[in-house]
């Protein structure tokens, strides 16, 4: 169970995909200390990838803002052929015996 003031239980599992229709942003003004808190409409995906938000833009078009951890970069690098220069697995030989 989570409760809204103190995140999840300790004792459940964490979940591996967090979904939600609205987000809520919480900002800090530099100048004068306040906090501001605002519901915003985004979709919200997070997955051990990164974070998915997805909204519209003021032409009211789709807008899409991927953060990616640095795990999914890496994944992403090696697709793209822009990864170390090594081969991602290990072939092994049977080795023949003499007879």
């Amino acid at each position: 169970m989570v409760n809204r003031k103190t995140g999840p239980d300790p004792e459940e599992e964490r979940a591996e995909v967090i979904e939600a229709d609205t987000v809520t942003i919480e900002v800090v003004d530099k100048t004068t200390g306040c906090l501001y808190r605002r519901q915003v409409p985004l979709c919200y995906h997070e997955n051990s990838n990164g974070i998915i938000l997805k909204g519209e833009n003021l032409e009211g078009k789709s807008a899409v803002l991927a953060l990616l951890s640095d795990q999914a970069l890496a994944k992403y690098s090696d697709l793209i052929g822009m990864g170390p220069d090594a081969p991602t697995h290990h072939s092994t030989e049977k080795k023949k015996s003499k007879s």
